[in-house]
């Protein structure tokens, strides 16, 4: 777990994860920094919480929306683009559009991708 008085944000960036505006994403205090992956990118507003929650290399999150993310596991390269998600399991390379709300419980395959039906470029 984070130490209260170490910087949640500089601890993430000092293991190679990405945040292009530090000062706008949360990282709770049981947020584990080692179960956050080197080259996981997280955009500004983003909420990690939750002791649970582990971000695999190379997945964003945030790239549309802001996303909030409790006690979630996150394989290699998902993409998250906005929205909030509780206690699931995404495998790798699955990615979803911005505005989802994802239960506690569900675990998505690693073929499924769940994009705007107008946006053919997003994979």
């Amino acid at each position: 777990m984070l130490k209260k008085s170490q910087n949640p944000a500089c601890i993430l960036i000092a293991r190679g994860v990405n945040l292009p505006q530090p000062e706008t994403v949360f990282i709770g205090g049981d947020v584990v920094a080692e179960r956050i992956a080197s080259g996981v990118t997280i955009h500004p507003g983003c909420r990690l919480t939750g002791n649970k929650t582990s971000v695999g290399p190379g997945c964003e999150l945030g790239a549309e929306a802001p996303v909030t993310l409790c006690d979630c596991q996150l394989g290699e390269r998902v993409k998250l683009q906005g929205g909030a998600f509780r206690e699931a399991t995404f495998l790798n390379g699955f990615a979803m559009a911005s505005g989802a709300h994802v239960r506690p419980g569900t675990l998505v395959d690693a073929a499924a991708a769940l994009w705007r039906g107008d946006d053919k470029n997003q994979k």
